[in-house]
């Protein structure tokens, strides 16, 4: 390459002898170069992750806003600025009855398949779920849910006693939100009694207390 004579002449030897290695070293940094784009524009944080078990998400409601919690608490509350790559991050329409309805045994399956994939793995750091709900599932899955004598204050376990909801040996473990005004923003409905349970192994923990004390403040 070194003895032709013109940029160009050297050019079209290059291309002529090596075009499909060329291209291939092209095909691969385009590759490469999609899936970092990818990544960094599709995956956004979440700051914390909900299960919303029998809870229905009335998404056809005019008033529904699929980005509300993040307006309202990530924006709003906490102050967090849109250029903030943040979201919060919740499943609802998970059925799950725990009568003999036969005709629910797909949906409820359904719905166990995926928090028994989701609570091993700790993809989960809290829950809205039906009353009915807060003792099956905290036993199903090993104590499920976080003790909240370890995460709330003295004076808040009294001023919560009568929401506090227990399991079968007494241990506080959710936290009645049935009138929580956030339900209705968020098009969310329920046909029994609401309560919110934090996971038992929270990851971001210093998380917790902000959007715990942001829930209490929808509450009447």
């Amino acid at each position: 390459v070194k003895r032709l004579p013109t940029f160009q002449a050297k050019v079209e030897y290059t291309w002529e002898n090596w075009n499909v290695h060329i291209l291939g070293v092209v095909f691969v940094i385009v590759l490469i170069s999609s899936v970092l784009i990818a990544n960094l524009t599709g995956n956004v944080p979440d700051y914390l992750t909900g299960a919303y078990v029998n809870m229905l998400s009335v998404n056809e409601s005019e008033d529904f806003q699929a980005d509300y919690l993040d307006q309202v608490f990530l924006r709003d509350y906490l102050g967090y600025p849109e250029s903030e790559k943040l979201t919060m991050v919740y499943s609802a329409n998970l059925p799950l009855d725990l009568t003999e309805n036969s005709s629910l045994a797909e949906l409820n399956g359904n719905t166990i398949t995926r928090l028994d994939a989701q609570i091993p793995s700790n993809e989960l750091d809290y829950f809205l779920m039906t009353e009915d709900l807060v003792i099956w599932l905290h036993e199903r899955y090993g104590e499920a849910f976080l003790d909240l004598r370890n995460f709330l204050t003295a004076e808040e376990l009294e001023l919560y006693a009568d929401r506090l909801r227990y399991t079968r040996k007494g241990v506080p473990v959710a936290i009645d939100i049935t009138d929580s005004t956030l339900l209705a923003k968020m098009c969310l409905s329920a046909d029994k009694p609401v309560c919110f349970s934090w996971f038992a192994f929270v990851e971001n923990q210093d998380r917790m207390r902000p959007f715990f004390d942001f829930l209490m403040t929808t509450l009447p």
